[in-house]
């Protein structure tokens, strides 16, 4: 490899005004780049943010109304059947869990479908840029994307597997514990009133 000096040697006058301008035009985006970034980038960034916060909230709003009915019915249908002590509580504390927990999960939901826009999006475009740039490379990153996705649909249904039998046992350790607590307090029930005839009389 020639050093540049050397390779200056061998151009001709058309190829040192080439390498003239490049040169000029380097310092020039060097100097007006701080320029552009102050006068530029950052009023039009600023609008762009606001533009996409504004834009993310709406469409969480428009999924989270879409679904929240869903939402609610599952939620409070599967709390009832899995613990019983939600029907130990008032109607001040059922309505207040029940909007508190709503509300987390809302909040959730919003950040996720969020997060899972913007992640295809990246995708999407960063696949675009590396087919742009580099096909091998983004060939080789597709393939390693689709292994990490095959694994992670695994690892969730491994997961979810677990939380299915998890709930299976609540469940019914949560009927045997209740056929207990009846069957107790039938007992402790049964003979009161004769009991309660002899210590008065």
């Amino acid at each position: 490899m020639r050093s540049v000096p050397q390779q200056v040697c061998y151009a001709d006058k058309k190829d040192m005004i080439t390498l003239a301008l490049s040169f000029f035009s380097a310092v020039g985006l060097g100097f007006m780049a701080p320029i552009n970034i102050y006068f530029f980038l950052t009023p039009v960034l600023n609008i762009f943010i606001k533009a996409e916060t504004q834009g993310n909230i709406m469409a969480s709003e428009i999924a989270s109304r879409n679904i929240m009915a869903k939402i609610k019915t599952a939620y409070l249908s599967k709390m009832l059947s899995i613990e019983t002590a939600w029907y130990d509580k008032s109607q001040e504390q059922f309505v207040y869990t029940v909007s508190h927990d709503l509300q987390k999960m809302t909040i959730l939901f919003d950040a996720e479908m969020t997060n899972a826009a913007e992640m295809f999006s990246f995708f999407l475009f960063g696949c675009i840029a590396g087919i742009v740039v580099s096909w091998k490379v983004a060939l080789l990153t597709l393939g390693l994307m689709s292994i990490g996705i095959m694994a992670l649909y695994f690892v969730l249904q491994a997961s979810k597997n677990k939380g299915k039998l998890r709930q299976k046992y609540i469940r019914k350790c949560t009927k045997l514990a209740t056929e207990v607590l009846s069957n107790a307090r039938t007992v402790a029930a049964y003979g009161g009133e004769y009991k309660e005839i002899e210590r008065y009389c």
